[in-house]
């Protein structure tokens, strides 16, 4: 039995973006062609608060941004992983995303792409997402609001991860 559990979501855009080292990339024949990735982007493993672990890549769309009008699209791709021993459920999502003009925005809500996983120890969750800046460069961060399997709720940190047009410097 697998124990990772994908869902590729994308709400900004209309087609959902490959990622390079994404494994259902070949299998699906979307690979890169048509999907506004650029070829740049950040990859991040954060350490594991109470046994979960986030790791999370971002990448530039080019394809979905206009730079003129200040539109500057990103993808996101994030694996939740379960490594205690309890059995774990994502209630909610809170965000901060910073635009590299010194704004932020704060995003809360339910779960992730209209779920909330429930992972037992050693499975993992993923699903990719996007955000638009009015900048060519930006960051974001957050936490996941958890439930354990002995009705302990915590927060799972999203530590800063960036966000950044190829070649910009701002």
């Amino acid at each position: 039995m697998d124990s990772s559990r994908r869902i590729r979501f994308d709400r900004l855009f209309t087609t959902t973006p490959a990622f390079p080292d994404d494994p259902t990339a070949g299998s699906s024949g979307s690979g890169h062609a048509g999907s506004g990735y650029t070829g740049s982007g950040s990859s991040a493993t954060h350490p594991p608060d109470h046994g979960v672990v986030v790791r999370v890549r971002s990448q530039y769309l080019a394809r979905f941004s206009n730079p003129s009008a200040g539109r500057f699209r990103f993808a996101y791709h994030i694996e939740i992983e379960n490594r205690s021993a309890w059995t774990v459920q994502l209630l909610a999502r809170s965000w901060t995303i910073c635009h590299n003009d010194g704004t932020q925005e704060k995003v809360q809500g339910e779960g992730v792409v209209g779920e909330q996983p429930i992972l037992a120890p050693g499975e993992s969750f993923e699903y990719s997402s996007g955000c638009e800046l009015r900048t060519p460069s930006g960051s974001m961060e957050g936490e996941y609001t958890m439930l354990d399997g002995r009705g302990r709720v915590f927060e799972a940190p999203i530590r800063r991860f960036e966000l950044q047009m190829p070649y910009s410097q701002n």
